[in-house]
């Protein structure tokens, strides 16, 4: 098998990044483990150098999820390893996974596997993105052809698997974008500059589902005031790139609309978080202002 470097990002989850990483070493041992430690303060450094088996990035500052994933894919990169399998430490590699690369390789540059909730159902990879309009479309399992494979548009990097080729071509992600969406657009990339597909086996298990809000009878991912505001702030990063590539319209703003008002109506009438409404009305103005970062 080619050389394969996993790629996990953590910051202070030190129970989570237990699971994944002993998951890994049961479930990919021909794989190289790398962990990118996010400047954890819950003991994650500690409990990392008395590990063996692994590599550790221990980077000075927090950079993000998107910082800390174009931190890993340098490293594994410049080390030349031929793949590179990307994961949160929310996640546990299933047995068998690293099988996608060798049944893959010769179609494809960047893999996008299927993976399970915590509640042992499908988590559907909402991957393909209409950039005219944002608006994303779920790819099921139960859809993918005869053929096992469909092309796709989006990424995400809860288990994306990204070759050396790609990331010569491609580049690395954009670490300005600290949290969120980053994935979006480094898969829309990869699907101008390289061969992108979306395979029907699972791969991995999220330890935690995502929690949901009710809003005027409708079901919503939740999250937190803070991870909104790199959404609806990020979002314009992903709608600048379209326009300026000339594959975006002005119905890309009715979605955003949406979006953003989504996020606030969440954050004022269901969690009553008056200062996180604050925070989320920020991330639009910095969105709008272009500002990246922490």
């Amino acid at each position: 098998m080619r050389s394969i470097c996993i790629v996990v990002v953590t910051w202070n989850r030190l129970d989570m990044l237990k699971a994944c990483v002993a998951a890994a070493k049961k479930n990919a041992r021909e794989a190289d483990l790398l962990v990118v430690d996010n400047a954890s303060t819950d003991g994650t450094g500690e409990w990392l150098s008395g590990q063996i088996g692994l590599h550790v990035l221990s980077l000075a500052e927090n950079m993000g999820g998107a910082g800390g994933f174009a931190a890993g894919m340098k490293w594994a990169n410049e080390r030349g390893y031929d793949w590179m399998w990307i994961m949160d430490d929310d996640v546990v590699p299933l047995e068998g996974a690293l099988d996608v690369i060798a049944e893959n390789a010769a179609r494809a540059d960047v893999i996008q596997a299927a993976k399970y909730g915590a509640d042992g159902g499908e988590c559907v990879f909402e991957g393909l993105l209409n950039p005219r309009t944002m608006h994303r479309r779920r790819i099921p399992v139960s859809s993918v052809p005869a053929c096992g494979f469909v092309s796709c548009n989006v990424a995400t990097f809860e288990g994306l698997f990204v070759s050396r080729r790609a990331v010569d071509r491609i580049g690395l992600p954009d670490a300005s974008f600290f949290y969120g969406l980053d994935d979006l657009l480094y898969g829309y990339r990869a699907s101008e500059a390289a061969r992108f597909i979306f395979v029907p086996k699972f791969v991995l298990r999220k330890q935690v589902d995502k929690s949901r809000a009710k809003l005027c009878g409708r079901h919503f991912y939740s999250s937190s005031p803070q991870s909104r505001y790199y959404h609806v702030r990020n979002y314009w990063k992903v709608m600048r790139y379209l326009r300026a590539t000339g594959k975006g319209s002005w119905r890309m703003y009715l979605t955003y609309a949406y979006e953003a008002a989504k996020a606030l109506a969440i954050t004022l009438l269901v969690e009553f978080d008056v200062r996180g409404f604050a925070r989320v009305l920020r991330g639009i103005v910095d969105g709008v202002r272009g500002k990246g970062g922490r």
